[in-house]
């Protein structure tokens, strides 16, 4: 079992405790354990989520913020993506394959 990863940050004024997936309670001393989570900090960490989000922003970047034209698009900087268990990602991928 993997064990989860953290880090301990310790001056004169704070105790901090970072951890990724689970806070370890044994390291609570006399209340002075402060746990940073980031609420869905893996939005950006996993590789689906990251190209999620560039899809997304270059989406609104082209629609709403009518971005210049000098731009890179997404599929300059990023080979060919798809998500296998959506239909529309799948049968392309299929067809091109």
């Amino acid at each position: 079992m993997d064990e989860d990863k953290s880090s301990t940050i310790k001056n004169d004024r704070s105790n901090l405790e970072t951890v990724e997936r689970r806070i370890i309670n044994n390291l609570d001393k006399n209340g002075q354990q402060m746990v940073n989570h980031i609420q869905g900090e893996d939005y950006f960490t996993t590789k689906l989520q990251l190209f999620q989000s560039l899809q997304t922003y270059e989406k609104i970047s082209i629609n709403f913020i009518k971005r210049p034209s000098h731009f890179s698009s997404l599929n300059q900087f990023l080979p060919d993506t798809f998500k296998l268990d959506d239909k529309y990602d799948r049968n392309t991928f299929f067809n091109i394959h």
